[in-house]
This record gives structure tokens, sequence and C-alpha cells, in this order.
């Protein structure tokens, strides 16, 4: 049996664990409020999931759909389209439900860097290798005067 594991602690919104029976499609979900933001759920998780690549392969992974890391903000089945990413999507996916799209920006032998982007392309949260918790990205913008 495979539980997604969450690092966080209850705030605000829904998550879900997915408990695969491994028989394909016949897949149970439950449902668990632990009240978070959508980035603080899945960039430690991503991040946590990046490291054991590297443990493994001794590289952190260029691709999303290397990790077998599945994701969604609302309940789902795990044959839904968009909770695993496809080969095709590369280093960008935007998981179900989630109003940003996750970008590896970074990913090498010794360090990763996956940022969150808003509707407008912008990265607003970012993890990097060694960090627990996502950092809110600065706004490099020049200042109106």
């Amino acid at each position: 049996m495979r539980v997604t594991r969450l690092r966080a602690a209850a705030i605000t919104a829904m998550v879900i664990l997915t408990l695969s029976t491994g028989e394909g499609s016949g897949a149970m979900q439950a449902v668990v409020d632990i009240g978070e933001k959508e980035q603080n759920l899945f960039l430690p998780n991503a991040a946590e999931e990046m490291a054991k690549y590297h443990k493994k392969h001794g590289e952190y992974p260029k691709q999303w759909h290397l990790l077998g890391f599945d994701f969604s903000f609302t309940p789902y089945r795990t044959d839904d389209p968009e909770v695993y990413p496809k080969k095709e999507y590369g280093d960008r996916w935007r998981p179900r439900d989630c109003q940003y799209t996750y970008v590896i920006k970074e990913a090498g032998k010794e360090h990763f860097l996956i940022q969150a982007l808003n509707k407008d392309d912008r990265a607003e949260w970012e993890i990097r290798d060694g960090q627990e918790k996502p950092k809110k990205v600065e706004d490099k913008a020049t200042p109106k005067k």
C-alpha cells in the first residue's frame, strides 16, 4: 500500500492522501483537512522526492516524470489525468486543480531549484536542496516612482 506523504501541520485547505490498492484503477482516496496552502504542500514533498532520486542516482532529475510523484489539490483517483506528470511536460508541471505551475529550474549533481510560477509565469515561491520550507521569491521588478 502506497501513501503519498504530506509534511504539513494543520491550517486551511483540503489535501488528499491516495492509498493505492495496487490494482491499477482500483484506488481509494482518503480526504484529510489539514488546511495548508498549495505551495507549502507541493514544494516540500517535491524536494523530498528529489532527495530520494539524488540518493539513488547521484544527481537530481531535470524532468518531473522521473520522480514517480503524484499530486492534486482536490480529491482524485489514481487514474485521473494530470495527477502524475507526463514525459512530454518535461520540467514544467501544473498538477490538477493547482494555481501554480511548478518548474524544475536547476537540477544537477549537487543542487536543484524548483519554482512555483503564477498565471503570469512569474516565480512566487521556490525551494532548493537542503531547504525544508518554501521561500517567497522577492519581486525584482523596478519600483514605480
